[in-house]
């Protein structure tokens, strides 16, 4: 049963008339296939790879890679124009001169 099948027979065995329902997302973080999908005698990495090098030869080279043999390194959010933080942050907060007058 595919992730999608899943989704769709939970929504039937929970759904109730008379209730307002709207789309939703979501982001599935740290989901793991059971097993070595990668390794040699694994009966779905060919249609995997397969999978792969199809969309690889229509998109470019290296649209999509295989992140842990190759290398990839964790993805980190760039903060270069991150809008300071002066209402939630005393470290952020300006700090007017103060001018000495005669």
């Amino acid at each position: 049963m595919s992730l999608a099948d899943a989704a769709l027979h939970g929504l039937n065995q929970i759904y109730m008339a008379g209730f307002k329902y709207v789309k939703a997302g979501g982001i599935l973080l740290d989901m793991q296939e059971q097993g070595d999908l990668f390794s040699p005698t694994s009966s779905r990495r060919d249609r995997l790879m397969a999978a792969l090098d199809a969309v690889n030869e229509r998109f470019g080279r290296n649209t999509l890679r295989v992140g842990n043999v190759e290398g990839w390194q964790a993805w980190h959010m760039s903060q270069n124009a991150k809008t300071p933080s002066h209402t939630t942050d005393w470290g952020e907060l300006p700090i007017a001169p103060i001018a000495l007058v005669k």
